[in-house]
């Protein structure tokens, strides 16, 4: 839901117009690079954001916005805010949604928690009803368990109404799914399908619906799937159980364009693979369906030769979620699964959070992912705590800031980063203040030292002024190092400082200074390239765009925008005339340098895309997905050869290359195997 909204500054009464005018113009430009925002633009005379009742008074420092009104973007939007009042005292603003008005002053502390309550309080404004932006649509879930059985054979499960009422609960909260949701525990066949058949039929093209079911999943001779109901009778399946292919024949039939289906059951992970299915036909861990109809995402707790566990530490006199599906909660309602830290909680971020759970918990389950019919990822979830998610690579945005307050800010949350119980993210946040003890500042020098003295205190104990029991505590991950015998010994990283890092004689040599810095884009950069003459620099972001950079001044030459998720490689053509990209969004683009104009969307990959490559005489795009194939595209048509070959759980194609003649492509992927393919 689109919404307005204005924002008068104020520089203090000894500032002139054209002073005004200035930051007015600086501040719009920040604004603009903010994701969701539609138009950021001056206040035009006369002009009043909706739902007031008179016009504004004109002023020079007038901004008006307008922009997706989810708590993400709202609290974005404060923090820039704040980081431009952060830079004098006397500064303030305000900022305007139909008639209310909240105040913001320079010199406060504008802290995340005070941030965090004024963005509930304009989206209170925004949405006076209290619940979730519509996202384009209503949302609706049916969420079905089944734990206990007539037929002796299938074992009853705890697990699954305690899953539905975890779920369902997360998924109602107005701050982050606002489903409208129904549940249905331990019903027969006919109840459990006549409810489905109504939830999918009643449903318009704009709603976003989620299926979620937790039980047992049974596989007849054939390979085909099926949901066991409370009156299912293993040996008659088709005629007591519900079928995966009566719920595809229920989310091809329906008219909504964003459907979501979750299974927590064993052997869960069959559901996607195969298509229409006879009697003599089984189900090939190569083979995927194809849906005719909407949009689908399909997330489920296990591959198809796995069950799906529940937890370790359930009792019968305590009835806990299973592991797939605490998981799901977990990261849902803390909004933690906002793996890119946009505010919102996608299908990619829910899969790669539980993903990196279940590894963490050395749990045998896999959970799998596909796609259908889907150009953009769906949001599921908005982050209720955006802020309680800093992390170190969103301070270094701060930790850039030529404001002195600003970085003392980014010292304090750095600190309490390294107090965390997140090992990687402590080791991250020590090795950032670090970094800071050397700061010009003296202050933020200082602070950094202190810090670092408090975190050492308290993690290792104190002997003589040195840390002890470094190794044991603090999580560091080993690294190999080749022996000249070829041996891979471990050897931890403040080891392998001590030999190569910046306390090293040889350091001021092994480790050069840069030439320049490029700043612009607003999140993580995923892949640079130089243009085959060296003049120009292309980098692509998980803020979803990609820049061209002049390599001698480090001045932006432009922004190509048109991707919709993060960029994850970029590439020239040999000839420097074109540049290719792939992203999260599934998709290939082509760019003409010249001008940034768009060449060509290549479409075809059914998961993210993560290696571009051209061939030696650019004829040739090899692109590498997660949907386990390398693509041949003919640059100048488009035309498409598919190379499948990598196997195993999570074949991911990581890279691509030619060699030098073209008559080879190699592909490397997450099967631990790199695969040479003849090309002649």
């Amino acid at each position: 839901m689109k919404a307005d909204l204005i924002i008068h500054l104020d520089i203090g009464p000894d500032k002139d117009l054209r002073e005004l005018e200035r930051h007015n113009v600086n501040l719009r430009s920040d604004l603009g690079r903010l994701e969701e925002v539609e138009s950021v633009q001056p206040l035009p005379v006369g002009t009043a954001p909706t739902g007031s009742k008179v016009a504004d008074p004109v002023s020079a420092g007038a901004i008006l916005m307008t922009l997706l009104a989810s708590k993400g973007v709202i609290v974005s939007l404060l923090d820039l805010l704040a980081v431009w009042l952060g830079r004098e005292d006397h500064r303030s603003l305000t900022i305007q949604v139909g008639q209310s008005k909240f105040e913001m002053k320079g010199g406060s502390s504008n802290e995340r928690k005070e941030l965090a309550d004024l963005a509930e309080r304009i989206l209170q404004k925004l949405h006076p009803e209290g619940r979730l932006p519509p996202m384009g649509g209503e949302r609706f879930g049916l969420l079905v368990a089944s734990s206990e059985f007539q037929n002796e054979s299938l074992r009853c499960l705890s697990a699954p109404p305690a899953d539905v009422e975890a779920l369902a609960g997360v998924l109602r909260r107005s701050d982050v799914g606002g489903f409208d949701i129904e549940t249905l525990v331990n019903q027969p066949r006919a109840v459990v399908e006549l409810a489905m058949q109504s939830f999918f039929l009643e449903r318009k093209c704009d709603d976003l619906v989620l299926l979620y079911f937790s039980g047992h999943g049974l596989k007849n001779d054939s390979n085909n799937l099926y949901f066991a109901m409370a009156d299912t009778k293993p040996r008659y399946l088709e005629a007591t159980a519900v079928s995966s292919r009566f719920v595809r024949e229920m989310m091809q039939n329906c008219s909504a364009r964003r459907q979501i289906l979750l299974l927590d059951c064993c052997f869960s992970g069959a559901f996607p693979r195969g298509r229409t299915f006879r009697a003599d036909e089984t189900i090939g861990s190569g083979h995927y369906f194809d849906v005719k109809g909407s949009g689908q995402a399909i997330l489920t707790a296990s591959d198809d030769m796995q069950y799906a566990f529940e937890d370790d530490k359930l009792t019968m006199q305590k009835v806990t979620p299973s592991m797939f599906t605490k998981i799901v909660v977990e990261g849902i309602g803390s909004g933690e699964a906002d793996t890119d830290l946009d505010g919102n909680i996608t299908i990619d971020d829910l899969h790669a959070y539980v993903l990196e759970r279940l590894r963490a918990r050395n749990s045998r389950q896999t959970p799998q992912k596909w796609y259908f019919g889907l150009t953009d990822d769906i949001v599921l979830a908005t982050n209720p705590n955006p802020h309680e998610r800093a992390s170190v690579e969103e301070l270094r945005c701060r930790l850039e800031s030529e404001d002195v307050r600003v970085k003392l800010g980014a010292v304090i949350d750095l600190g309490k980063l390294a107090r965390g119980s997140d090992g990687r993210r402590r080791f991250a946040a020590i090795k950032a203040l670090e970094a800071l003890t050397k700061d010009d500042s003296r202050a933020v020098s200082a602070a950094a030292k202190a810090a670092l003295s408090d975190i050492v205190g308290q993690v290792f104990g104190q002997t003589n002024g040195k840390p002890s029991g470094a190794n044991e505590n603090i999580g560091v991950q080993a690294s190999p190092i080749v022996e000249p015998e070829g041996d891979v010994r471990k050897q931890s990283q403040p080891q392998r400082r001590a030999i190569h890092g910046n306390d090293s004689p040889e350091a001021d040599h092994l480790t050069p200074p840069p030439v320049r810095t490029f700043k612009g884009h607003a999140h993580w950069i995923k892949s640079v390239a130089f243009s085959p003459d060296g003049t120009l620099l292309a980098t692509g972001s998980r803020d979803k765009t990609i820049r061209l950079w002049c390599v001698a001044d480090g001045t932006p030459v432009r922004t190509l925008k048109g991707h919709t998720h993060w960029v994850n490689s970029v590439a020239f053509s040999p000839d420097g005339t074109l540049l290719a990209t792939g992203a999260n969004d599934r998709t290939v683009r082509l760019w003409r340098v010249a001008d940034g104009g768009p060449v060509r969307t290549l479409k075809g990959h059914t998961d993210l895309v993560n290696s571009v490559a051209f061939s030696p005489n650019g004829v040739l795009l090899a692109t590498g997905a997660n949907d386990r194939t390398v693509r041949l595209w003919r640059v100048a048509t488009g035309e498409v050869r598919t190379l499948e070959g990598h196997a195993g759980l999570t074949p991911w194609i990581k890279s691509v290359a030619f060699s030098p003649d073209g008559t080879l492509l190699a592909s490397g992927a997450d099967d631990k195997t790199v695969r040479l393919w003849s090309l002649k």
